[in-house]
């Protein structure tokens, strides 16, 4: 069996004994062979670099090519689509030829979440380990469409991210001038009491007013007084910063513009997080109106 990695970027060079070249003055039934080598060779040359195989396993990962390679060959890149997500460090093994440790370009190991269960992943063999050419920094967690729901909840958040950064399209709520909340669940409980978070929001509205708010209260208020009339609404872009940690606090933060209930337009500048006396790590996240329902397009993006 002859590869593309065995040839000779020398036309004249690949000149070996069919079926692995063409020699001068080959015999006629030679022919078909060498040209079916190439053919089979550029093949699996095409499959290995193009996401035609699914790995199976997070950590562990393994892939088998329709034919497997001889061996791997320093400096060929794999591509593949993944068949799990890794939560740590990770190793691969193509088609029985070993497991070689997936490093990241700078050679640290993985940490997890760099390799997405369902996205494509490249690779490039340095003589001794795997360097992931595409780590999923950004990784989509969940994503869902709520429709007249009473809340969206988010739960069992992936604890190998650094932050979340929750994306809001085309929010709307079912109940005219209300609220929109924010709130944390610590070991899967979500926290409501009347003194469980601390927030600073300012709201920018149209015609120059500045309202700030400051406040302890069972939930972090993103924004007050959203209209349900046609046209009104908000989008919102949040961060929830470091949820794992037991040692850092964490905020959510960011930013929400929308249509009030005045017809007017405004721009919530938001951060807030749980009041403590020690940092606790927050495994979930809720959004959910004052009163009524809510309606719109949310992703859920963890970040490395």
């Amino acid at each position: 069996m002859t590869d593309v990695s065995a040839w000779s970027p020398t036309d004249a060079s690949n000149n070996t004994a069919a079926p692995a070249g063409f020699p001068e003055g080959m015999a006629p039934s030679g022919v078909n062979d060498s040209a079916r080598a190439v053919m089979g060779g550029a093949a699996r040359w095409f499959e290995l670099i193009n996401g035609k195989l699914t790995t199976s396993g997070t950590n562990t990962i393994t892939v088998s090519a329709t034919v497997a390679p001889s061996a791997y060959v320093t400096g060929m890149r794999y591509m593949f689509k993944a068949g799990g997500t890794n939560t740590g460090a990770a190793t691969i093994n193509l088609s029985s030829l070993g497991a070689k440790d997936i490093k990241r370009l700078n050679g640290t190991a993985l940490i997890g979440g760099e390799i997405v269960n369902g996205q494509y992943f490249e690779l490039v063999y340095d003589g001794t380990n795997m360097l992931l050419l595409t780590p999923g920094d950004r990784a989509l967690v969940a994503q869902t469409t709520a429709s007249a729901a009473s809340d969206v909840t988010f739960t069992s958040l992936p604890t190998y991210f650094n932050k979340f950064r929750l994306m809001i399209f085309d929010g709307q709520v079912g109940t005219d001038n209300v609220a929109i909340y924010a709130r944390l669940s610590e070991s899967g409980t979500f926290k409501s009491g009347a003194s469980d978070y601390q927030y600073a929001d300012i709201a920018l509205v149209r015609g120059s007013t500045v309202t700030n708010v400051d406040a302890v209260a069972g939930q972090i208020v993103l924004a007050n007084s959203i209209g349900n009339a046609t046209g009104e609404g908000f989008d919102a872009e949040l961060v929830l910063s470091r949820p794992s940690s037991s040692t850092v606090c964490q905020f959510l933060k960011g930013e929400l513009g929308a249509i009030n209930n005045a017809n007017t337009i405004e721009n919530w500048q938001i951060c807030g997080n749980r009041t403590q006396g020690s940092v606790v790590a927050q495994d979930g996240l809720r959004i959910l109106p004052s009163s009524g329902t809510i309606t719109g397009k949310f992703q859920l993006w963890g970040e490395i």
